[in-house]
């Protein structure tokens, strides 16, 4: 419901949902942040942008 309401990155939070937990890229769908119940596996983000198709994800990147 929030992608179809135009939001760009949403995920399923205290559930484990393998496709819904985890942020994916917008434009290309390239999974970004990758995360597992309560931790994080992998962020693939790059220099504020995705790795694969280079679209700007917005935030804070450190």
């Amino acid at each position: 419901m929030a992608i179809e309401a135009g939001l760009k990155f949403v995920y399923v939070g205290n559930m484990q949902d393998r496709g819904g937990e985890s942020t994916w890229c917008p434009e290309c769908g390239t999974c970004l942040i990758e995360r597992n119940g309560y931790q994080i596996r992998k962020i693939r983000i790059s220099n504020g942008t995705c790795p694969d198709c280079g679209t700007e994800i917005g935030g804070i990147w450190e």
